[in-house]
Order: structure tokens, then C-alpha cells, then sequence
């Protein structure tokens, strides 16, 4: 058996606090992430606690044993000094199990006793150190096993021992006792009336289980393997005993609620009071001297996954004067309230380890002070350290602690923190970061200030800086001294330790330490867990007692130009990936006082002529090596460097040559930075950029930078994956040797220099954009009016094949943050399709009308249509002045490809070509993309046809008035306004009209998304008047060649209410066939459109007379001709001013050969004049279609002959 007490180590009970049960928090509250698990030590000797048939202790200084079961069981199993203890319960249904210890001395007694010192028993182990027994399980047990037998059971036992009284049930002692108590009563009270419970160093002093309302008073315990233990107990008191001397602690609270612990004296227990799954308790007024007890004490109060307990006005010291242990340690218990308590001379006073929400307030800490690891949203307030403030920051955020007289500083979860210009002496740590990032530590000391062994002291600090978990911090210009007590520590003293040192960083990331002073410490630098990519310069790192620089499972950091000088070990790497310590030639790495090799030679490989400043062979320490040793300290810095200069700053897309002007709009997530570089020295040069989004100040972080180039030279930068956000950037030089030139902020300071604003990419493909889910969906719905019975000749029938409009109009909707559509519902292909088809906004072929688009990603407010964007130019040309200038003001367009049938969104103009964000080929970033179908890549070789222009309104306008007429034919479009003015194209004169104001007559392509460029592509003739009048528009559809013909039109009143008719029909080379569109600004239901037929009056008679008093019939004729039959007009329909036909019937009227429709109308209900020339007659086809036709009339008889009276 060893002779030396177990010293618990912090992997003990980080390990416990991740599977022990039963506590008042649970086990979810508690649990730390993997990548949040502290750096610790080797396990806990011992003790093991799993769910099994098997259990093994390698490392007691007991016994070694196994433990083995028959049936599945749940165990925390110990081996500690003369004792063996089992908690155990049942995993499965079974209510009995075969239990066997192996490891005991062999042939020697053992008593063993479960839940009480009643129920015990005696077994002799046998020749193989092995016992075993038939185990209940049918409920959770306490058993353990020692090896001396001798038990007082209160009150039974009293009266042998001292005074009973019945009435208080009090048991009083006369005499002192050499055996363990065991209360069996409830509401009972020991008095021992000063007189020592001795043990012979192991079980229990005093043993209380599931006892309530007992009192334990002015008793001595000692010489135990626990003082007093307390399981699954309530509300029962334990006052003014003193326990010492007891080989593991001194009191011992598991499953125990509600007791209190008032005015003890305790000293020489390896854990004065540790509590398990306890709650509610309170410690009060207790005194506890830390004294080193066989190297094996380690602290005064320990709670483990307890809540809502009281610490309150104790004194926890350590009269060796020499820091050790731990004042209140907390693991995964939150709750509790510390306050008032006087700490001193302990290493750590209060350590809060994944501990959240306590208290910890009017504590009064000397040479010593509080930890926090992993914990999060305590109250810490009012504290004293040193007789100087301990000041604790949680979530705060650009704040400055400089110039003031501080006791300590622990900083949590926050950031943009200065600390500066402070002095922080004898404490655990004097600077404490968790979780707190973008944080400068500068110009502070943190020392010992000379506790040594000269003044009977040793006082032993953690670390002076200690950083985890944090990233982005620069720790500079510091003094970190002595935090070993100004002497090597003596074996035992938590050498091996990570956080002795003078910094230590652990998992964190991306931290600068530099210029700082560290000696005399046990490491001077600590890199741990996963503290990657950090750099440690120019730091003066000496006289440390272990390494100067110690890496411990840390990637990609870089240590370079320090002096390390007389440190016992200079430098280690454990498992450092990536860790170099040089920065390459000619930079060079660190200075090693012993380092012992020559410079004669230079260069990258230390193989050319002339020496160089640094050795000729690399510094090898353990696991690692610098290639480039200085042989001079400071060996780096060259002679004075004339810093370099910069001009000709300037801003550029992402062809580098198109300029960005001072708070312009880009519509690329790429920007191109140049400048023109100097350096006097002729140096290298490269230039480096701070790009910040416009709210974020300048810090000196994440700069971007260029190659090296020649002094005079233009450099370089191009950033990438941008975000819509306005931007704002400053430039500087720094030439090879890292003189830099001051930074110049582009253009004006303080504006804004540019804005990213991206168009969002959505596909009508199956695609990530904006995601698969999404584009699956809706890429499969049927599109427009097309069934897949019934698809387009032109591409089809969903979404996928004929989507590319609608799907760039909700780009550009969503460009300009339209989210929602007119119907609320989110913007996406899908549902402006599904409304488009509801709302007749799509041609018969399938085109859409662009004005309706622009009603979908409209609103209604008080009901009335608003429209957020206005369509300015229609159809323009590739490389028109509008198109650029919409662009140059970062206002999308809608371009049109003829050679594949395709729309997609331009959103850049570039010098040789434009951006583009294409709906079915989506990885196509410009016109003049290398083609590769494959990766959904599309050569539009540097060209599209035309180009439709919007604006977005920033104040939203009712949709006003206007007309749009499609003609999907081989014809023309020509239209006269109700001013005579034309617009459109007379193909029989080749002569094109432009003369309605504002109004567009364009050629519209279909839409196929091609996969294979097209040689031919049918077209249709699009007129577009923007601000109608109103009034009679006479339209012509003049053939082009003999062909079948769709007309359709759509036009809005000034409410935003829209009409739409289509018009069928065929036509020939030169014919014309005439419309009449009767169009209000003012309400939609009086706009009509007619087609024109002709009619003959009185057929075979010229000139038409009529005698409106004549008692007959007046006949007309509707005329049949190679492009209407007459016989499809409803004669019911029929108006002829204004008098409905008696009858009509089909004959061939004019003798073509053909059926005409004649008609017969009473003369004398004619609704004519005297002095009317031509009467109207309107009807309508079969199809609904109207129709209206003119001829001239003549007036006889007595009306006329009145009127020429």
C-alpha cells in the first residue's frame, strides 16, 4: 500500500461532472461540448464510476481491484486509504446479482457494511485476494469495506459512552471514543462536549444515512477516511466540532439537502467540505486552515453539481504560507450564493468550473483571488483582492480599464476591451479572458511582488494573463514576472500544470503576442487545446523555470523574432501542426541564448557566401526546430528603413478596369483595389488593404494584401464574396522589410466609398439558388397557360423549359427588396406564375406582358394598385446610352437573347462585356463566359438582342394608364392615335412610324431556352404606349406573308384595372385588316376593340338613300371575303343604328361566290338624322370577338327636304 494521500486532479472531476446523476441540475444543464473541455490532467485515481458487468481501479493508492457482477449494474466504485466503498443500483429488472472484488490482500478480514454500520458483515478474503456475495438490487445501496471493525450506534449505544437525555434526546460524551458513530434515529443530538472521535484511518467518524433534524457538537474527529458523512439527510446541524487529520475529507454531504454547517474548525482533510448532488444547504462561519497533510490536501469547500447553497462568512487560509490548493472550488453547480467569505493564501480562492448563475459578492480575497472557467452569467460584485477591487466584466462590449489601482481583472464573454497601464500583484491570475474577443491587453505589469522563500513565503500564481476560448486579442507591451515565487517551485507543486506560466492561451484563436517581457515564471508561454494560428514577436522571454515556449495540441502558430535567453528548456512542441517558429527567409525566426552554431553562410538554404545575422544550421528543441536562428539577440531589426509611400488609390470592378466612383453602387460581389507604390530604399513592395463594412471602425485586422512588387509599380487586390452592404477602405505600403507607410483612407474620410448591392440569384431550373428544395418545386409547375396535353410549340410547358421571364422579373423584384408579392405571397417563380396565369398576364403563345409583372411585384393600399417599379425603356438595343446609363446607376435590365430564345438579368457594365445572372444557365457570371454547358455555363458570345430598362420608385405610384398590343404573325402593327399619330410599321411602303410620344413599337423573340443557338426565330410585333389619351385608335394588321395571326392586347385605366382580349385570325402579303380600340383613361369598362368588316346598305344601289319615313325594311349586308365568314356573326347581336334586325339569312350578295349575311331592319326605327352620311353597325362573332363596320348613307324625303328648308 502507498503511503501517500490521492491528490485529486482537475480531469477528476471534470470527468464526474459529465456522468454522476442525481443532482439538481441536470445532466443537459451541465454538459460541456466537447471543443469547450478545459485543459486537464490524467483521470482521477481511485475511483471509477460506469454502468457494467465489469469495473477495474488501476491507480488507488489503496488497493488495485476489479469489481465484477452476473447482472448489468450501475456502480461508483472507490478505493481510497483503508477503505472500499460501493454506491450501486439495478440498470435492468434484475433484483439480485453475484458480486466479486478481486485485488484485496489475500486471507485477510474485511467488514462489510451496507447503508448502515447495522448491517454489517464479516468475510476473510481468499488465498487470491478475492470475496464475493449474493447483492440486492432491489434498490440503490451504500456498501463499503474496511478493515478495522468497531461501530457506536446512537441513542442505543449513549449510555455506555455518556449521558442520554430523553427529553432533548441529546446523547452527551464523557469520554472520548476510538470507533465510528452511526446515528440510527432521527431528531437526535451528539453533544461530544469536546471530547475526539479517533479513527484508526479508515470509515466513517460520524455516519449519517437518510437521517433528518440531528445535531453533531463540539466534537474532535480524526484520523478517518471521512470526518462526518451525511447521505440522502435533511435539515440536521453540525456546529463548533473541529475535524482534522482525515485522509479524505473532513465532511461529506451526498444526496443531502437543507442542512447547515456552522462555526467548525477544520485542517488537514484533503477536501474540508465537499457536497455531491446537494442542495439548499448553508455553510456558515466556518474556519478552515489548508494545511499540507501528506501532500494529499487540496482545498477547503468543493460542490459538485449542487444548487442553491449558502457559502457565507467563513475564513479559508493557509498557515504554511506556501499557496496551495483551493479556497471553493464549483463544478457544474450553479445557484449559490459566496458572500461574505475572507480567502487567503490559497492558489485559487474561488474557482467557478462550468458553474453558472451564482453569487459571489463581499469576499475579501489576500494573495489569492477567484478563477472562472466555462462559466457564464454569475453575479460578481463588491469583491476585494489584495485590499484593492477585483474587477469582473460579463457581456460587455468597447469598453477601457486603464490607469487604476485593481486587486485583479476577469473578463467574460465580452469584446473591444482595452486593458492598459495596470499593476496587478499576488493573485491567482491577474488578467482573466474567457470567451472575449477583439480585445487589447497593453502596458501592464503582473508580478509577484516578491513573496519568496526570504520572507517565509512561496507564493505560487497560476499564470498572469491567462486567455481561452477568445480570439483576435493582442497582448503587447507587458511585463509578466515571478509568478513561481521568484524560485523554481519544489517537486509537487502542480509543475506540469498548464496554466503556470506567464501568458497561456488555451483554444483560442488568432491572437497576437508581442513586445511583451516574461521571466521567471514556470512557462513562459503556454499555447493549449487547440489555440491555433496565433503569433508570438518580439517578445523578451527569459529565466522561465519549464519552456520558454511551450505548444501543446495547437495548429498553425507562429513564433518568430523573440529572444529566449536562460530558460531551463527553451521551446517544446506537442502535436503542433503547422507551428513553425521562423517566418521564412530573409525574415528569419528567434534568438536562443544556446544556441552554438556558426554564420558563415546566407541565403534561403544557408549555402551561399558571407554570413548573414543568422546560424548556418537549424535550433532544435524538443519536437520542433527553427530554421533560421539569430545569432545576435535582436537580430532582426535591420538598419533604419525608410517607410514607403502610396498613391493613385482607386476602387474598380472585377475586371479591373471599369473605376467604381466614391459611393457608388456595384452590383458584383467582387472589387478590384490598386494603387501605385514607392519605397525609397527601392524595397519590394506590396500593398495591404483594411476593408471594413461602413459601421465597423478601422482596427488594423483582417487586412487584405498583394503580392510583392517593384517600388513604382501599380499592386493589386481583388476581394471576393462580398455581401450587400455599404463598404468603406483604407490603403498602406509595406515594402520587405515591414516598414509600412500610414494608412490613407479612400476619398473622403468618414463617406461611405462604396455599396455592394447584388441582384439575388433565383433559377427556373432545378438549382441552389435559391435552394434545391425550392427550385424542385416550382420548376416542374406548369407554365402559363400550357398543360403538358397542350405545351407551347416555342419550349414547352413548365417553368423549366419557359420560366426565364418571370424568373428575372423576380430577380429584379428582389433586387429592389420586393419580397412580397401583390397577392402576399413570397416572390419567387412559382407564385408570380401562378398569378400571372389567374390574372390573363401572359399572351396567348406564352409571352409575358411586362406591364402585368410589374403589377404582380406591386401592392394595394386602401384599394387602390400601387406599382414600386416603371418600366423606362422598352426593347432597347445591345450597347444602347439608356442601357449603360441604367447600369452605370446600378439599375438592373432584363436583357433578350435571339440566338437562344432566352431571358436573363444584366446587372454590370464591365469594359469589354456585361455581368449577368442567368435563370437556367446559372454559373454564367459574364456575356463572354468560356461555354461549358455541363457546369450550367453559357457563351452568349459577348452579346444580347435588346433589353427592357426599369426604375424603382421610391415613392410607389397607382398603376396608371397604358396599352400594350402584341401580334404574333407574319404582319405588321401599325396604330393612329386619336391625334392621327402614328406608331408602328406600313410594310407596304417599308416606312416605320415613331410618332406617339414616349411609346415603343419593338420585335419581340419567344421564349425557348435553347440549349443550341437558333438560325430562325419567329418573333412577334409588341407596340407600347405608356400615357394613352382617350379616344378611337384605329389598328392595322398588314400581312407580311400568308399566315394565321394572334393579336392580343392588354390596357390599364388610371385605377390600375386592366382589360384583355385576344384577336385571331389570317392574313396575306399586303392585306389589311382594320381594329378600332375605343379606349377610356378613366375606367376600363368602356375600352373596346373592334374588328372592322365590311358592310354594304342597300346592296346593288349607290348612293344609299334612305326616306326615313318609309314604312319598309332597309337591308344590309355583312360581307364574306378571304378572311372573315360572315356566317360566324350572332345576328341577335346585331346593332344597326341602333335598331336590332328583324332576321338575316346567309346568301351571296355581292356575287363572289362566297355566303354573305343580309339583314333586314325597319326603316323607320333607324336611329339617323337629317344630316347623317354614314350609319355604324356593331355585333359580335361567335367567338365573342366584336365587330363593327361603316357605310356611307344618304337622307331623302320629307326629313331631307326640312332640313334643306
Amino acid at each position: 500500500m502507498k503511503n501517500k494521500l490521492i491528490r485529486i486532479s482537475l480531469i477528476s472531476l471534470v470527468l464526474l461532472s459529465l456522468v454522476m446523476p442525481n443532482g439538481p441540475l441536470t445532466q443537459t444543464e451541465n454538459q460541456v461540448l466537447a471543443d469547450e473541455i478545459l485543459p486537464v490532467e490524467p483521470s482521477i485515481p481511485g475511483r471509477t464510476e460506469a454502468t457494467g458487468t465489469y469495473f477495474e481501479i488501476k491507480d488507488s493508492e489503496y488497493l488495485n481491484i476489479t469489481l465484477t457482477s452476473n447482472e448489468e449494474i450501475k456502480i461508483i466504485l472507490e478505493s481510497i486509504p483503508r477503505m472500499i466503498s460501493l454506491d450501486i443500483s439495478s440498470s435492468t429488472d434484475s433484483t439480485l446479482a453475484t458480486l466479486t472484488i478481486s485485488g484485496l490482500e489475500p486471507n485477510k478480514t474485511y467488514y462489510k457494511y451496507q447503508d448502515s454500520y447495522k448491517n454489517g458483515d464479516v468475510f476473510v478474503s481468499d488465498g487470491n485476494g478475492n470475496c464475493r456475495w449474493i447483492q440486492d438490487l432491489n434498490q440503490p445501496h451504500h456498501i463499503w469495506l474496511q478493515e478495522e471493525k468497531g461501530t457506536i450506534f446512537l441513542p442505543k449505544d449513549c449510555s455506555k459512552y455518556g449521558i442520554w437525555d430523553a427529553t432533548s434526546s441529546t446523547c452527551t460524551l464523557t469520554q472520548d471514543l476510538t470507533e465510528s458513530v452511526e446515528i440510527t434515529q432521527n431528531n437526535i443530538t451528539l453533544d461530544c462536549h469536546g471530547r475526539r472521535i479517533t479513527g484508526l484511518g479508515a470509515g466513517y467518524g460520524i455516519y449519517l444515512n437518510s437521517k433528518s433534524e440531528s445535531s453533531i457538537e463540539d466534537c474532535i474527529i480524526t484520523n478517518f477516511s471521512y470526518g462526518i458523512y451525511l447521505r440522502n439527510s435533511s435539515t440536521n446541524r453540525i456546529k463548533g466540532n473541529k475535524i482534522n487529520t482525515n485522509k479524505w475529507e473532513g465532511f461529506h454531504l451526498r444526496y443531502s439537502s437543507n442542512n447547515t454547517i456552522t462555526n467548525n474548525y477544520f485542517s488537514k482533510n484533503s477536501w474540508d467540505i465537499l457536497f455531491e448532488w446537494s442542495n439548499s444547504n448553508t455553510i456558515n462561519g466556518n474556519e478552515m486552515s489548508l494545511d499540507i497533510y501528506s501532500s494529499g490536501e487540496w482545498g477547503g469547500i468543493l460542490l459538485y453539481e449542487s444548487g442553491y447553497n449558502n457559502i457565507i462568512n467563513n475564513q479559508i487560509t493557509n498557515p504554511t504560507r506556501v499557496t496551495r490548493g483551493i479556497g471553493v472550488w464549483l463544478i457544474s453547480s450553479r445557484l449559490n450564493i459566496l458572500s461574505d467569505n475572507v480567502i487567503s493564501f490559497t492558489e485559487e480562492g474561488v474557482t467557478l468550473y462550468n458553474s453558472s448563475n451564482n453569487t459571489l459578492k463581499n469576499n475579501i480575497f489576500t494573495l489569492t483571488g477567484p478563477l472562472i472557467y466555462n462559466s457564464y452569467q454569475n453575479i460578481v460584485e463588491n469583491n476585494v483582492v489584495n485590499n484593492k477591487s477585483l474587477i469582473y466584466f460579463e457581456d460587455a462590449s468597447d469598453l477601457a480599464v486603464e490607469n487604476i489601482d485593481v486587486g485583479q481583472i476577469i473578463l467574460v464573454n465580452c469584446n473591444n476591451i482595452t486593458i492598459k497601464n495596470i499593476e496587478v500583484y499576488d493573485t491567482s491570475i491577474g488578467i482573466v479572458f474567457i470567451k472575449t474577443n477583439n480585445s487589447i491587453i497593453m502596458n501592464n505589469k503582473i508580478a509577484n511582488s516578491g513573496w519568496g522563500p526570504a520572507h517565509g513565503y512561496i507564493l505560487i500564481q497560476k499564470a498572469g494573463i491567462y486567455i481561452e476560448k477568445s480570439s483576435n486579442n493582442v497582448i503587447n507591451d507587458n511585463n509578466i514576472s515571478d509568478m513561481s515565487g521568484g524560485t523554481p517551485p519544489p517537486p509537487g507543486w502542480g509543475g506540469g500544470s498548464p496554466w503556470r506560466g506567464g501568458i497561456n492561451l488555451t483554444s483560442s484563436k488568432n491572437n497576437t503576442i508581442k513586445n511583451n517581457t516574461i521571466s521567471k515564471n514556470m512557462d513562459g508561454v503556454r499555447v493549449d487545446l487547440s489555440s491555433d494560428e496565433n503569433i508570438i514577436i518580439n517578445n523578451r522571454i527569459n529565466q522561465n523555470y519549464r519552456y520558454g515556449i511551450h505548444v501543446f495540441y495547437s495548429k498553425n502558430n507562429k513564433v518568430y523574432h523573440n529572444n529566449l535567453t536562460e530558460n531551463s528548456k527553451q521551446a517544446r512542441i506537442d502535436s503542433g501542426v503547422g507551428t513553425l517558429f521562423d517566418n521564412g527567409y530573409p525574415e528569419g525566426g528567434n534568438y536562443w541564448s544556446d544556441y552554438t552554431g556558426n554564420d558563415e553562410f546566407s541565403g534561403e538554404n544557408q549555402n551561399q557566401p558571407g554570413s548573414d545575422g543568422i546560424g548556418d544550421t537549424s535550433y532544435t528543441f524538443e519536437g520542433g526546430q527553427d530554421k533560421y536562428p539569430f545569432m545576435k539577440e535582436n537580430g532582426w531589426e535591420a538598419p533604419i528603413n525608410q517607410p514607403p509611400t502610396i498613391s493613385n488609390l482607386n476602387q474598380y470592378k472585377s475586371d479591373g478596369t471599369t473605376l467604381i466612383s466614391e459611393g457608388a453602387i456595384t452590383t458584383e460581389d467582387t472589387t478590384v483595389f490598386k494603387a501605385t507604390l514607392f519605397d525609397p530604399d527601392n524595397d519590394k513592395v506590396k500593398l495591404q488593404i483594411e476593408l471594413k463594412e461602413y459601421a465597423q471602425a478601422f482596427n488594423e485586422e483582417d487586412l487584405i494584401e498583394s503580392d510583392f512588387v517593384n517600388s513604382g509599380e501599380t499592386a493589386q487586390i481583388t476581394r471576393y464574396g462580398l455581401v450587400s452592404q455599404s463598404y468603406r477602405w483604407r490603403a498602406r505600403v509595406m515594402d520587405e522589410k515591414r516598414a509600412t507607410s500610414d494608412w490613407q483612407e479612400f476619398g473622403t474620410a468618414g463617406n461611405v466609398d462604396f455599396e455592394v448591392k447584388l441582384v439575388p440569384l433565383y433559377t427556373q431550373v432545378p438549382s441552389p439558388y435559391p435552394s434545391r428544395i425550392e427550385t424542385e418545386k416550382w420548376s416542374i409547375l406548369p407554365y402559363a397557360y400550357a398543360t403538358s396535353d397542350k405545351p407551347y410549340p416555342s419550349c414547352g410547358w413548365k417553368i423549366m423549359d419557359c420560366g426565364c421571364a418571370i424568373t428575372s422579373m423576380v430577380m429584379l423584384g428582389r433586387y429592389y427588396s420586393i419580397d412580397v408579392g401583390i397577392d402576399s405571397t413570397n416572390v419567387d417563380p412559382g407564385n408570380i406564375n401562378t398569378w400571372l396565369t389567374s390574372s390573363k398576364g401572359y399572351t396567348s403563345d406564352g409571352r409575358l406582358y411586362w406591364g402585368k409583372g410589374i403589377e404582380y411585384l406591386g401592392f394595394i393600399e386602401d384599394g387602390v394598385k400601387k406599382v414600386r417599379l416603371t418600366l423606362d425603356y422598352y426593347n432597347e438595343p445591345f450597347g444602347s446610352l439608356e442601357i449603360n446609363n441604367s447600369l452605370e446607376l446600378a439599375k438592373p435590365v432584363i436583357a433578350y437573347s435571339k440566338k437562344f430564345g432566352h431571358y436573363f438579368i444584366v446587372d454590370n457594365k464591365l469594359t469589354t462585356t456585361y455581368g449577368l445572372k442567368d435563370p437556367a444557365w446559372y454559373n454564367t457570371k459574364t456575356l463572354n463566359d468560356p461555354e461549358n454547358l455541363t457546369n450550367k455555363v453559357r457563351d452568349y458570345d459577348n452579346y444580347f438582342d435588346k433589353a427592357n430598362l426599369f426604375s424603382y420608385l421610391a415613392v410607389p405610384k397607382p398603376i396608371t394608364a397604358s396599352i400594350y398590343i402584341s401580334l404574333a404573325s407574319p404582319a405588321e402593327l401599325l396604330i393612329t392615335d386619336p391625334l392621327g399619330r402614328k406608331l408602328g410599321k406600313d410594310p407596304t411602303t417599308n416606312t416605320v412610324y415613331d410618332e406617339i410620344p414616349d411609346s415603343s413599337y419593338t420585335q419581340e423573340g419567344s421564349i425557348i431556352t435553347s440549349e443550341t443557338p437558333l438560325t430562325e426565330l419567329p418573333e412577334a410585333k409588341v407596340i407600347y404606349i405608356p400615357t394613352p389619351i382617350d379616344g378611337k385608335y384605329d389598328i392595322q394588321v398588314i400581312g407580311t406573308e400568308s399566315g394565321s395571326y394572334t393579336m392580343g392586347l392588354l390596357a390599364y385605366d388610371e385605377t390600375g384595372q386592366s382589360k384583355d382580349t385576344t384577336q385571331t385570325g389570317s392574313t396575306t402579303i399586303n392585306n389589311i385588316q382594320e381594329f378600332e380600340l375605343n379606349y377610356s383613361t378613366s375606367t376600363i369598362q368602356q375600352t373596346e376593340i373592334y374588328r372592322i368588316v365590311n358592310i354594304d346598305i342597300k346592296p346593288g344601289s349607290y348612293p344609299n338613300s334612305i326616306n326615313l319615313k318609309s314604312k319598309g325594311v332597309t337591308p344590309v349586308a355583312v360581307l364574306t371575303d378571304k378572311f372573315f365568314n360572315a356566317k360566324n356573326v350572332v345576328v341577335d347581336s346585331i346593332l344597326f343604328a341602333g335598331v336590332s334586325p328583324d332576321k338575316g339569312k346567309l346568301e351571296d350578295v355581292d356575287n363572289d361566290g362566297d355566303l354573305d349575311l343580309i339583314l333586314h331592319l325597319k326603316t323607320q326605327s333607324l336611329q339617323l338624322g337629317p344630316t347623317s352620311t354614314e350609319a355604324v353597325l356593331t355585333g359580335q362573332l361567335t367567338d365573342g370577338t366584336l365587330i363593327k363596320g361603316v357605310d356611307s348613307i344618304r337622307i331623302v324625303g320629307e326629313l331631307q327636304n326640312r332640313k334643306n328648308k
